[in-house]
């Protein structure tokens, strides 16, 4: 028979502890029986997955199923039927963990497998973030989980929106809550969401028209405050114009 992908077969590719008999062995895939088949005529057993593969092989060519044991003519309906002893004979053979070349040491019967692998620490497993693709030990995922992955959800500090760690920065560059400075380089820090109303009505350097526009004076002068406003104004623009009492 010609060597297929470990994926292709169809008994089971756990590490045994023990060695197994020969009758509790595919003959297709010579591997452990998955799914236990056996022929009643001849009493030969298969991977159910195996003699499925065989017997498509044959239909596909229009040749008579036959078992490939022995060539025994075969029906498909009639002459297969699941071996329910024989699976419970190899689900009670001892195997290692599938992670042991990670380090687990565990032994235990292959019908335990599942839930040792639902717990065991060097399963690999996938980052349970979001959009997270990353595949690690399980050992190593609840750090990776707080505190490494670039998808972990944090709050931004100043307006408490949540957003995954790789795009807060781009988030900090538009978040309207956090404090900048003035673009007209007063000194001032301001909300950025405050940026254009400390520009209309505040910045002490955004050249605003004269108070005595009105009055007819066509110049534009930093805005100043105080209590003697006008009077500065006055002399920033050496503005001649008074306003009426």
């Amino acid at each position: 028979m010609m060597s297929q992908p470990l994926s292709q077969l169809g008994g089971y590719k756990d590490e045994f502890v023990e060695e197994i008999e020969d009758d509790w062995v595919c003959p297709i895939c010579t591997l452990p029986l998955k799914e236990a088949v056996q022929t009643r005529l001849c009493g030969h057993r298969f991977c159910k997955a195996c003699i499925e593969s065989h017997f498509a092989r044959q239909e596909t060519v229009k040749q008579q199923l036959n078992c490939p044991g022995c060539r025994t003519d075969l029906n498909r309906e009639k002459d297969i039927f699941g071996d329910l002893a024989a699976d419970r004979k190899i689900r009670s053979f001892t195997i290692k963990c599938p992670s042991r070349s990670r380090g687990c040491q565990w032994t235990g019967e292959l019908s335990a497998k599942d839930d040792h692998l639902s717990s065991c620490l060097h399963e690999i497993v996938s980052c349970t973030n979001e959009n997270c693709d990353v595949k690690l030990q399980r050992k190593e995922l609840q750090d990776h989980v707080t505190t490494k992955c670039d998808w972990r959800i944090l709050r931004c500090e100043f307006c408490s929106v949540s957003h995954p760690v790789l795009q807060m920065e781009a988030h900090l560059e538009v978040c309207p809550k956090v404090p900048v400075t003035c673009p007209q380089k007063c000194g001032m820090k301001i909300l950025r969401e405050k940026v254009a109303v400390h520009k209309e009505k505040e910045c002490v350097l955004v050249e605003i028209s004269c108070p005595y526009s009105r009055l007819g004076c066509q110049k534009r002068v930093r805005r100043f405050s105080g209590k003697k406003k006008r009077v500065i104004f006055n002399r920033a623009c050496k503005c001649t114009l008074t306003s009426p009492a």
